[in-house]
């Protein structure tokens, strides 16, 4: 029996001292240790908050359009700020949605830096404040059509990441079908009354997102 095991174990060494090295490197055999989470090394757009908060208080007590710049200034053109939590980002992204009433009646009496600030706020807007931009911005389209196309023109990308843009109405339009319908249609009328060579394509692709949706509702 000592002699069966002596063989055994002679011959595990000649195993281990004839076997290649790299066998046992493999990385395969051995769990990989944890790697480091990737950085993220995309550039995200900045605000200066304080300055934010102090030329929208300029705005709302005097929303002339060169205030409405100054806002504008202050905020990206494309793309959103990525949150911090920070106190500053807080009160101020807070000030601002909570006083849009100014800015709907700039927009609505045809302001064209008014409308152009309610697009670059979505660069800071969280869901809430997002869709209240879109109720805003959208109830532009019956009141004047032209203007609210030569603003989207300007900022197409809010199009393709947000559709609610056009058909967003609000709460007053929840489980009210028929109304629904009823302000498709006029957006629909509005839109097409716009004869404009230069806006003709943006104005066909909005006319065609919102048949489409007419015809899913």
């Amino acid at each position: 029996m000592r002699s069966i095991t002596s063989v055994l174990f002679l011959m595990f060494l000649v195993f281990m001292a004839l076997a290649p090295s790299s066998a046992y490197a493999d990385e395969r055999l051995w769990p990989k240790a944890p790697q480091p989470a990737a950085t993220d090394n995309r550039s995200w757009p900045s605000v200066d908050w304080l300055k934010l908060k102090e030329t929208w208080l300029a705005y709302l007590n005097y929303p002339s359009s060169e205030n409405a710049d100054k806002v504008s200034r202050q905020l990206p053109s494309q793309g959103h700020v990525k949150y911090t939590g920070a106190t500053d980002e807080h009160d101020a992204v807070n000030f601002v949605y909570d006083n849009l009433g100014m800015l709907s009646r700039q927009i609505y009496s045809g302001d064209r830096s008014a409308v152009r600030l309610g697009f670059r706020l979505f660069s800071v807007s969280d869901a809430a404040f997002s869709e209240e931009l879109d109720i805003i911005l959208g109830s532009l389209i019956r009141i004047n059509p032209r203007l609210f196309l030569l603003v989207l023109n300007e900022n197409q990308w809010a199009l393709k990441n947000n559709q609610g843009l056009l058909v967003n109405f609000g709460g007053d339009y929840v489980d009210r079908p028929n109304a629904d319908e009823l302000e498709i249609s006029l957006r629909i009328a509005a839109l097409r009354s716009v004869d404009d060579p230069s806006l003709a394509p943006l104005r066909d692709e909005c006319l065609q997102l919102l048949k489409g949706m007419q015809q899913t509702r």
